[in-house]
């Protein structure tokens, strides 16, 4: 019986691979492998067939998206039909993709888009987005530790004009928890002190619903910017038209899936 499974499976998989690539088609192909064949997609191995064949998904270095999955955790691979993501895992695969593995043309360019798509209001015309014209040094990191202090940053990312002034935007990261009182006021003073002025800098509070608390927005409105994690990604999709990473298509749907849009 489980080769006869086995069979229909494979050759299911093998049908899906004709078809042409396009999300509607790859997520009638996700959902009906899920549907039919759910309880035999249990490892590793039928996981990595089922990810590469249906949705490109490199398994060999999803560990570099998921911090903390590794070759001997129960969820080893963080296959597409259902993983949870946490803020953490979020903000590292982010500043995975955005890193580019150093290569300093393309790992620009992914700055540069990261950073429009998380201040989308912003005038074309600021100083702040004017300077990513001439940026150079870009530095972006997900859990940066702040010195002297156990608090951690979700994502950074810095870089400098052509002066060499310093720029700088923080981005805080929530889905279901909550603030802790006075977290984004430390945030904002520390990041102050590595800026050359207070207009190179922005700080994002990303939330499901991209709004403060009651308790937040008297004290945070002058300095946090709230954003949806929706209209983020919308327009982040938006800046990433022309750069195709595979594993990363497959990790924008756990985003997706994650706010349940």
């Amino acid at each position: 019986m489980q080769n006869g499974l086995n069979s229909t499976y494979k050759s299911v998989v093998a049908e899906a691979d004709l078809w042409s690539r396009n999300p509607v088609l790859d997520s009638q192909v996700v959902d009906f492998v899920r549907n039919r064949f759910g309880t035999i997609l249990t490892n590793s191995e039928r996981v990595t067939e089922s990810s590469r064949s249906i949705s490109s998904f490199q398994a060999s270095s999803i560990t570099d998206y998921f911090p903390g999955l590794r070759e001997r955790h129960a969820l080893n691979l963080a296959e597409p039909f259902g993983f949870r993501l946490h803020e953490p895992q979020a903000s590292s695969g982010i500043a995975h993709f955005s890193h580019a593995g150093d290569m300093p043309e393309l790992k620009a360019n992914r700055c540069k888009s990261l950073i429009r798509a998380l201040i989308p209001n912003e005038p074309s015309s600021s100083n702040f987005l004017h300077s990513l014209k001439s940026a150079t040094g870009f530095y972006v990191a997900a859990e940066d530790r702040i010195d002297n202090s156990s608090m951690r940053i979700d994502l950074l990312i810095s870089w400098r004009d052509e002066n060499c002034r310093r720029y700088r935007q923080i981005v805080e990261m929530k889905f279901d928890h909550k603030l802790t009182k006075g977290q984004l006021e430390k945030y904002g003073r520390d990041a102050l002190q590595n800026v050359d002025d207070p207009e190179h800098l922005r700080l994002v509070l990303l939330t499901l619903d991209g709004a403060f608390s009651r308790a937040d927005r008297r004290s945070l409105k002058e300095l946090w910017h709230p954003l949806s994690w929706l209209n983020f990604l919308r327009h982040w999709e938006a800046e990433l038209v022309s750069d195709h990473d595979n594993t990363f298509i497959a990790f924008r749907r756990q985003l997706w899936a994650r706010i349940g849009a």
